[in-house]
């Protein structure tokens, strides 16, 4: 069991850290969620975060090699499901690198989770959103694309905590932000 998940004091230690690199002014405003772009696992196609703009979006790090974090896969999955047609997407984000990505896609195919599955080999999102690159890593954002909270590792009772915090992000009024809205490239 990893005791450190769903740890409050170090999610507001991470995101008063995301707020601070904005600059001072940026004290008293949520952080934003960084742009990205990431190749689906089988290389088909290109996801950016903006694609989901106005949607809450729910970012989870795991790596092949990641116990609780396959652990974790079924509950996604589960959330996943039930929330899509409220405006939950989760992004499964692989921060296995080069030398280890081939295990991915096999991994994956043998899964039936309505999941995104994204590869960040060069784990640039991961050390933007997870510096400690402490896996499972998961980061919810909010439809107005601030960035509300984050988890580490994974247990069933931190994930009830982390499915509350998706049931309030989905039930905030939906903020000006649609698909439609230019919205910086990624």
């Amino acid at each position: 069991m990893v005791t450190n998940w769903r740890n409050p004091a170090r999610a507001m230690l991470v995101v008063g850290l995301l707020s601070a690199i904005g600059g001072p002014s940026a004290a008293s405003e949520p952080a934003k969620a960084t742009p990205f772009s990431l190749p689906t696992v089988d290389g088909a196609q290109t996801v950016s975060l903006s694609q989901h703009a106005g949607k809450v979006v729910l970012l989870s790090f795991w790596a092949t090699w990641c116990a609780p974090c396959k652990a974790e896969m079924p509950h996604l999955d589960t959330l996943a499901r039930a929330k899509a047609d409220a405006g939950l997407v989760v992004l499964s984000i692989n921060a296995d690198d080069a030398r280890s990505a081939r295990r991915v896609a096999p991994w994956v195919a043998q899964q039936d989770l309505a999941l995104v599955w994204l590869m960040d080999t060069e784990r640039t999102v991961l050390d933007a959103y997870d510096p400690s690159r402490t896996l499972p890593w998961s980061v919810l954002i909010g439809r107005d694309g601030t960035v509300l909270g984050t988890w580490s590792g994974f247990d069933e009772a931190g994930f009830a905590a982390l499915r509350s915090a998706v049931d309030a992000a989905l039930a905030a009024a939906p903020s000006t932000v649609s698909p439609s809205t230019p919205t910086p490239s990624d």
